[in-house]
């Protein structure tokens, strides 16, 4: 899951790999000074880098980011990491860290070494790190690997009293660790998984969420008929715009959500700017439309209205879509 997650966001997985590698490889398996071993670890950070850079520059569009490292002194960042850490990896976390601890002790410092490069990235792109969950995904694995030890020590005192020894105190070992996992589930009451899912309030949501996911198909369906297949769109869209290019097959790029309204004026240093924005986006003389779906987010910004009004009046080929046309001259 980690691997795949890199593929949309593999600037999170740059410093834990790194780090993982100048904790393990260069101090063991690199001969020579600190001059050779640096220019070893050089060359494995290009190799990680390079690739998934590429990837996202030419692959994925996206907003350009800036670094907000005052956030580091604002409490409101601390408390928004640690939320979206512990909705990742739950109660594991916790296990996980005392894992890294005493893998480290043992002089072992894979663990460490991913768990720092993992803090060096939250530290790098602070404001996503707090406000963006999947930032943490990495901690999925370094949970994971933490895990051992505990495990590990848990193994060995079990030998050591005889528990294993015998197909009654396997079953009791067994049992208690169902025991746990049911101790969890209701503890967490997470209502994707677990039995939670099978409540009437829960299934309702589910129902819920599967007709709004039929419905935004809907739309990005009547949007492909509107304005063709490969199309190139700004869009206003749920779900970042994944089931406009999905069921609607449209070349689309995004337009900033409020939250990210806010990011791009505190890493600009000015407020937001709707027509420099747009200017941006339509400089390359490509995009044609711009489609609205999302009408939280278009009912939000007021100022995208009265720029967009100056194109004239929107199609409405379905209920809750509008698509304006951009192309010059096509507008009165």
């Amino acid at each position: 899951m980690c691997g795949i997650a890199s593929l949309v966001k593999p600037g999170i997985l740059f410093l834990p790999l790194i780090a993982g590698v100048a904790a393990v490889v260069l101090p063991r398996s690199v001969p020579g000074g600190l001059r050779r071993k640096a220019l070893h670890l050089a060359v494995v950070a290009a190799a990680v880098v390079l690739p998934g850079t590429a990837y996202a520059w030419f692959l994925l569009s996206h907003h350009a980011g800036r670094m907000m490292p005052h956030l580091l002194v604002e409490g409101w960042f601390y408390q928004g990491v640690a939320e979206n850490a512990w909705a990742v990896v739950g109660p594991a976390l916790v296990l996980g860290l005392l894992g890294i601890g005493m893998a480290a002790r043992a002089g072992v410092y894979l663990p460490a070494g991913l768990l720092v490069g993992h803090l060096g990235t939250l530290a790098v792109f602070t404001f996503h790190a707090a406000t963006h969950d999947y930032y943490q995904v990495p901690l999925l694995a370094v949970t994971a690997v933490g895990l051992a030890w505990p495990v590990a020590w848990a193994e060995r005192r079990l030998a050591a009293w005889g528990w294993c020894r015998s197909r009654r105190s396997q079953a009791a070992l067994v049992v208690g660790l169902m025991a746990a996992v049911a101790v969890y589930l209701v503890a967490t009451r997470n209502p994707t998984i677990g039995p939670w899912r099978w409540l009437p309030e829960n299934r309702a949501a589910l129902e819920r969420a599967t007709d709004e996911r039929q419905v935004l198909a809907e739309q990005a369906a009547a949007v492909r008929a509107a304005v063709g297949s490969g199309a190139p769109v700004i869009e206003l869209a749920e779900g970042y715009g994944y089931p406009l290019r999905y069921d609607g097959w449209a070349d689309a790029v995004s337009w900033p959500r409020l939250a990210g309204r806010v990011y791009m004026a505190e890493a600009a240093g000015r407020p937001f700017s709707v027509d420099e924005v747009l200017r941006g986006l339509l400089a390359d003389g490509r995009r044609r439309y711009f489609v609205v779906t999302d009408w939280y987010e278009w009912e939000g910004q007021p100022d995208l209205q009265a720029a967009l009004a100056g194109y004239g009046p929107p199609r409405e080929p379905a209920p809750g879509v509008l698509i304006f046309d951009l192309r010059p001259g096509e507008h009165k």
